[in-house]
């Protein structure tokens, strides 16, 4: 069964930014609902699952999940199906990193930052080096390695232009005194 928030839904349900409880009886549904989130999105559920494994119960049908994101003022549908295995952004076909790069988070930020699944290693659990890893996507710290690389040439580009600049300025200087010579 194809799971699809659509904006009436969320009208009538209430529902705005900030956080969301998902509750109800055990067997209700809550861990397939987020499963097929993270699905859609990422093209494996918190515990790992892909494609092979993610079926419908009760159907021989193809699975389908249609996610709704909203972005800049925009919406946008992410879906994925398997038989045929597609994902398609606004009903355009997409790959996977086109939908990182739309909603601006890998799958390993999103499991660590916004959908904390149930038997998973939370940041804290995390060693070392795979922190650093978390806060490196979290922070997009490469682009600020590449701002500093930028702004450090800029600066050597600015002081070989004042340094030619002094040596115009002294070969002037030296103009003017000789003129003030013959002068």
């Amino acid at each position: 069964m194809p799971i699809c928030w659509p904006c009436w839904n969320r009208q009538i349900m209430g529902l705005r930014p900030g956080y969301t409880v998902i509750s109800g009886p055990r067997g209700s549904g809550k861990s397939s609902l987020l499963d097929a989130l993270s699905w859609c999105l990422f093209g494996h559920t918190v515990s790992g699952l892909r494609n092979p494994d993610i079926k419908p119960w009760n159907t021989t049908k193809a699975t389908f999940v249609a996610v709704e994101v909203f972005i800049d003022k925009k919406t946008y549908v992410i879906a994925r199906t398997t038989n045929p295995n597609l994902i398609t952004i606004e009903d355009k076909p997409a790959s996977q990193e086109d939908v990182e790069a739309l909603i601006g988070l890998s799958a390993e930020v999103f499991f660590h930052t916004i959908l904390l699944g149930q038997g998973q290693p939370l940041f804290l659990d995390l060693p070392p080096r795979e922190k650093m890893k978390v806060f490196h996507d979290v922070l997009h710290l490469e682009k600020w390695e590449d701002r500093a690389k930028a702004a450090s040439e800029r600066v050597n580009e600015l002081q070989r232009d004042q340094a030619s600049l002094e040596g115009e300025q002294n070969a002037l200087r030296a103009s003017l005194g000789q003129l003030e010579e013959l002068l």
